[in-house]
């Protein structure tokens, strides 16, 4: 068998710990040795033992000589912040003969050393073997440590016509339960949900994970001045402590005083008032994401409404946009966006790296913002054997 066959088997096992391992990476590692998989692992949750180890430990015979196919580069620093020691001390004690890498640790305390360190204790390494999968994977974790801030992917279900909702605001549902069923999935693997204060006003939802199985997201509300009243659903969750209101600085004290009481966070960031004139429209989103980057949160799912989709175009501040496109036409209705002030076609906004694909009824198309993966793209040691970083465009 080829080395992506192994590749592919480390990338599957590193999927499991997803919704588990955050802010750490998803992880996947295998031994092989002589065609045979001696063992194999993946981070499960965070603080627990690493992919390399789990997959050295668990090895049914001795791993002197054997390959290792991980799906990031091995971590070889400690800290006062790490649970685990180096995984390239173990590679190296255990004898594994060659390394297997889909690509760099993006964190800048192993980018490349982790690599170094193992070519200098006479490991061969080869880096690259599916970095396009591999780079998917962890979209979050390379975001923050690239670009200092959260991933950003936008969700967005809309009618034919470009409406997210009826004029009255009536948005449900626009697709079916199987869109719906993709985007639960994603709510169990991202570590939270965001939505502005009308989408609560209108819709009071819960932001939980129902239709698959997996553990609810942090639920992020933007609420410039803590305006919504306290029946809303969002504030009475099983699991209060992960719900985060973001406010302005006029926020009134009482009401932070009462949501703190249920156990509820409350955080605090300037206005941008060059983005707009609503409200929720006017906190400085970048402040957003460092406060709730700070808080371990490495990806961000956005659900609404149309303003604050406007307000992330507006600020350049998302990675990812979704569209679940449903054969409906509204006519009038809520659009998708506002106004995004470009007055010609060779303004408009042109994503990246397109996927389109069907979802039972509905049409989903999916791109990157222009130069999100060249601003996110991690660098590949000099000689090492490497793969192009670049997803498949798919059309139909």
């Amino acid at each position: 068998m080829n080395v992506e066959h192994y590749m592919k088997r480390a990338l599957k096992l590193a999927r499991r710990g997803s919704g588990k391992v955050s802010p750490n990476p998803l992880v996947g590692a295998v031994v092989v040795k002589d065609g045979r998989v001696l063992g194999e692992g993946f981070h499960r949750a965070y603080g627990e033992k690493h992919a390399e180890t789990r997959a050295i430990e668990s090895a049914i015979e001795p791993v002197a000589g054997a390959d290792l196919y991980c799906t990031l580069e091995p971590c070889c620093f400690t800290g006062p912040e790490k649970h685990q020691p180096p995984c390239t001390d173990l590679i190296i004690r255990s004898g594994i003969r060659k390394v297997f890498i889909a690509m760099l640790d993006p964190n800048p305390k192993v980018r490349g050393k982790g690599v170094e360190i193992l070519r200098q204790k006479g490991v061969e390494v080869s880096v690259g073997i599916l970095a396009d999968e591999a780079r998917r994977l962890n979209e979050g974790f390379i975001t923050y440590h690239t670009l200092g801030r959260p991933f950003v992917h936008l969700k967005i279900a809309q009618t034919l016509d470009g409406r997210i909702a009826s004029k009255e605001g009536d948005s449900r549902w626009i697709t079916d339960e199987h869109a719906r069923r993709q985007v639960h999935q994603w709510r169990a693997r991202y570590d939270a949900v965001l939505i502005g204060k009308n989408t609560v006003q209108v819709d009071d939802p819960e932001l939980t994970v129902r239709f698959v199985e997996g553990r609810n997201p942090i639920r992020v509300v933007l609420d410039s001045t803590l305006s919504l009243p306290l029946d809303r659903k969002i504030f009475h969750p099983p699991d209060p402590e992960k719900t985060f209101i973001v406010t302005g600085p006029d926020f009134d004290l009482q009401k932070r005083k009462a949501l703190e009481t249920r156990g509820i966070t409350v955080l605090s960031v300037s206005y941008d008032l060059e983005k707009g004139d609503e409200l929720f429209r006017r906190l400085n989103l970048g402040e957003v994401l460092t406060a709730l980057g700070d808080r371990g949160i490495r990806s961000i799912l956005v659900e609404g409404g149309g303003a604050l989709f406007t307000s992330f175009l507006k600020s350049t501040v998302y990675d990812r946009i979704t569209f679940f496109i449903a054969p409906r036409v509204l006519g009038t209705g809520i659009n998708t966006f506002g106004d995004l002030g470009f007055t010609k076609i060779s303004q408009a906004i042109r994503l990246e790296q397109i996927r389109i694909r069907h979802i039972c009824t509905q049409i989903q198309v999916e791109g990157y913002r222009p130069g999100f993966l060249k601003e996110t793209e991690v660098g590949l040691v000099p000689g090492s054997e490497t793969v192009p970083s670049r997803f498949q465009e798919i059309s139909i």
